[in-house]
């Protein structure tokens, strides 16, 4: 019976398996392993071929079953230490977790070390991951990149309808070196561009290997580019030019035939019309040195161009200096064509004055005799008949006759052409002359000297609110536009009292009316004595002064009144009442009641009269108003007597009518004289009297013949004043 082994001789046993085990389980890269002999085999065929940045391996492929890649080793001498070549993520089994390089049988190593031997051998890995023996190594040397790409192919170029200086490119990336070998790489692009007529093309823009488009901006307008477009990798190696495109630019064409013209305090550039219908205006350019920056000039037209005409005249310059100038057109889309080549011009110095001021005048004032307009041309050209190169102002000068030569009296804007001299001597005669100057200080000859002599008048006008007063020699006389209207006043130098009254004035129009026979219309009549009257229109010469009223449509659309008062130096004046007719139909039986004249208080008026018959007051009485109480008398009836119509030819047609008033103090005596013509367009006339406490007037009752259409009546009344010495009495 066999005996059980000791637990001394089990634990030996162990120890001496386990042993064994590690042995078996050696290295498996390691050729002296005892297990060496289950490797798989050794890759054959191993070769080397050098490139342009790597090398490319390749070696036979290993038969076996359970082989999972190749390990690559590379080392630097042939004898050196071969480190194991980490591949590009293909050598991993998926068998097992051995590391091997590649499962393919070829193998390139990026190196981009140029000019230095490398050595190499393969080894195969089964999915246990035992690696075979190392093969035999090769070497080869990393060769220079020294081939470029070919050439950027497909190119084109498009020209942008809507932005005539744009271009767009496109084309497609090299696939090839130039050697028609793999593209060793590929960096970038330079964009070459010519312009038709000026050389070879020359670079525009580099750009990175990714872009293969490119758009060139700010180009000419109609005009013809070239492009092309060379590819480069990392080494500079340069392809050749892609084939050459061509594309002409749209817009407008640049202006022609520019010309620049310097002139007196200007410079006028002028050029050849574009044509086309989307034309918009021309921009003009400005440079004070021909290679310095060009500005744009702004125009006076308003415009964001400089101008819409085909010349410019430039005024912001200074004299002695040359100005550089360039013109381009734009369009209705506000893009500029070119700009034209430069034109220059010197600015020439304003020495030669304007010429003399042209047909000076001088005219007098009726109205004003202290006051002469003066009125002329202004030059119309420079005095060396070269055209206005200036003209700032004029200088005019005066001269008193016997008192020298003339001075300067004013100076105007070269706007002004005439001048109003005032404030000066009655019936004097005076000298003036005009002289133009520039802006320059360049002054002209004086204009052919003129002379006028001023007017001058004994009277005197106060223009008063609605009423006008005259101081003549002999009388005074107060005419009052508003309500009443008519003379408030008229005295003669030395009068005591006064002819008129404010209330009932003398030489009025107080009532107007037509109809048949004269006979009263409340609608076709209007009474003139209240209403206002417009302020009149003033004629005034040395010895008379008129002033016209007048009334538009009364009564009637077209019927016109108006009343001319003319004051004489002479102590005369005259009083027109005139009737228009502009209607289309005839207007019957005009009739006017008109002052006859009126006479203030009764206490100055010692006589009346009408068609030279006077009458006094009788002694005691102070006036007719006190006479007229005392007897108990009627007013009108104490004077009615004194109304007497005269005929010319004694058959009762309308005739003379006179009156006298007079009134009397202080030593003197004052008659005014009326005096009244019938015409023939009179039909019948009377006078009366009316006598009031406050005042005593005579009026006018006036029937005119029918009125046609187109025609006009008027009425006259003569007004006369005189004086005697002492006081008459009855």
């Amino acid at each position: 019976m066999l005996k059980q082994p000791s637990s001394i001789a089990l634990l030996i046993l162990c120890a001496l398996l386990i042993g064994n085990c590690e042995r078996r389980r050696s290295n498996p890269l390691d050729p002296a392993g005892e297990i060496s002999l289950n490797r798989p085999p050794a890759p054959s065929g191993l070769t080397a071929e050098a490139g342009v940045g790597f090398i490319v391996l390749s070696w036979q492929p290993v038969t076996a079953t359970d082989l999972a890649g190749y390990a690559v080793y590379r080392a630097s001498q042939s004898d050196g230490d071969y480190q194991f070549v980490t591949g590009s993520g293909d050598g991993t089994s998926p068998d097992s977790t051995s590391a091997f390089t590649t499962g393919k049988t070829t193998y390139v190593d990026s190196v981009g070390v140029v000019g230095v031997t490398l050595f190499y051998r393969v080894a195969s890995v089964d999915t246990s991951g035992f690696s075979s023996e190392q093969s035999v190594f090769v070497s080869a040397e990393v060769e220079a990149d020294e081939v470029p790409p070919e050439a950027p192919l497909a190119l084109s170029a498009i020209r942008h309808e809507a932005d005539p200086g744009r271009v767009s490119l496109s084309w497609s990336p090299p696939r090839q070196d130039e050697d028609s070998r793999e593209l060793s790489g590929l960096s970038g692009y330079i964009v070459l561009r010519a312009e038709s007529g000026f050389g070879s093309p020359v670079p525009i823009d580099t750009l990175a290997a990714s872009q293969t488009g490119y758009t060139d901006v700010g180009l000419k307008s109609l005009t013809t580019y070239s492009y092309t477009v060379i590819a480069f990798d990392g080494k500079g190696n340069s392809s050749r030019s892609a084939a050459a495109v061509q594309v002409t630019t749209g817009g407008l064409a640049v202006p022609g035939r520019v010309a620049a013209v310097g002139g007196i305090d200007r410079v006028v550039v002028s050029w050849d019309a574009v044509s086309g219908s989307a034309l918009r205006g021309y921009n003009v350019y400005r440079s004070d040195r021909l290679d310095d920056t060009y500005v744009l000039l702004r125009g006076a037209e308003g415009s964001d161009f400089t101008t819409g005409r085909t010349s410019y005249e430039d005024t912001a310059v200074v004299a002695a200096q040359v100005y550089f100038y360039r013109v381009a057109s734009v369009d209705t889309s506000g893009f500029s064509s070119e700009q034209s080549v430069f034109v220059s011009a010197e600015v020439e110095a304003d020495e030669v004055p304007p010429e003399a001021p042209l047909a000076l005048s001088a005219i007098r004032h009726e109205a004003d005799p202290g006051r002469v307009s003066l009125s002329w041309s202004p030059p119309r050209q420079d005095e060396d008949s070269r055209e206005l190169s200036g003209l700032s102002g004029y200088i005019v000068l005066r001269a008193e006759s016997g008192f020298g030569s003339p001075v300067p009296i004013d100076t105007l804007a070269a706007s002004q052409t005439g001048y109003t001299d005032v404030g000066l001597k009655s019936l004097t005669t005076y000298s003036y002359t005009v002289i133009a100057f520039d802006g320059q200080g360049n002054s002209s000859r004086s204009a052919a000297a003129v002379q006028v002599t001023t007017g001058g008048s004994s009277y005197s006008v106060n223009f008063r609110t609605n009423a006008t007063s005259v101081v003549f020699p002999g009388y005074e006389a107060t005419l009052q536009y508003g309500s009443p209207f008519g003379l408030i006043s008229l005295r003669a130098v030395g009068q005591p009292g006064d002819f008129s009254h404010w209330d009932l004035p003398l030489a009025d129009w107080e009532w107007f009316w037509y109809g048949e026979d004269g006979r009263v219309n409340e609608e076709k009549r209007i009474k003139l004595l209240d209403p206002l009257w417009a302020v009149p229109r003033i004629d005034e010469s040395a010895d008379s002064l008129s002033l016209l009223f007048d009334k538009h449509d009364v009564l009637l659309p077209g019927l016109n009144l108006y009343v001319r008062y003319t004051f004489r130096l002479d102590r005369r004046f005259t009083v027109l009442y005139g009737v228009i007719n502009h209607t289309e139909d005839t207007v019957e039986k005009p009739y006017m009641m008109v002052g006859f004249p009126g006479f203030m208080n009764h206490k100055w008026v010692t006589a009346v009269a009408t068609s030279l018959e006077p009458r006094y007051v009788t002694e005691p009485f102070g006036s007719f108003w006190e006479e007229a109480i005392a007897g108990s008398t009627d007013d009108v009836t104490l004077l009615s007597d004194d109304v007497t119509l005269l005929l010319d030819d004694g058959k009762n047609s309308p005739g003379r009518f006179e009156g006298i008033a007079m009134t009397s103090g202080f030593g003197r005596s004052i008659i005014l004289h009326t005096t009244y013509v019938a015409t023939a367009v009179v039909d019948s006339v009377y006078s009366a009297h009316v006598n009031k406490a406050a005042y005593l007037t005579s009026h006018l009752y006036v029937l005119m013949r029918d009125l046609p259409p187109g025609s006009h009546a008027e009425v006259r009344v003569d007004y006369a004043l005189s004086s005697t010495t002492g006081v008459r009495k009855p």
